[in-house]
């Protein structure tokens, strides 16, 4: 049985030290709904990031930017970290920190 929840719901059941892989395509809006969540709660915390490429571009699209807090981070295993500037800040992605 599939049941469809929005990311607020989604993220809500993710524990300290849990891991997560992240594929191709960037779920921005679990993501963003789980830095919302950091942000509120203070958890969860010391979360791994599995994912092949560096995720969001700095252009429209924040990606991993939204988890990229001091806490909510223990780890990241990654392909590649090489991110665009973006052409309206002149900055790299907050990852990249």
């Amino acid at each position: 049985m599939s049941k469809i929840v929005d990311a607020e719901t989604a993220v809500a059941s993710i524990a300290d030290g849990s891991v997560g892989v992240i594929g191709w395509v960037t779920p921005d809006a679990l993501l963003r709904a789980l830095g919302e969540r950091f942000r509120k709660t203070a958890g969860p915390r010391d979360l791994t990031f599995y994912f092949p490429v560096g995720t969001g571009d700095a252009q429209g699209i924040k990606g991993m930017d939204h988890v990229a807090q001091e806490g909510l981070m223990k780890r990241i295993v990654s392909g590649s970290y090489i991110n665009p500037v973006d052409p309206l800040t002149g900055r790299r992605p907050e990852l990249m920190r």
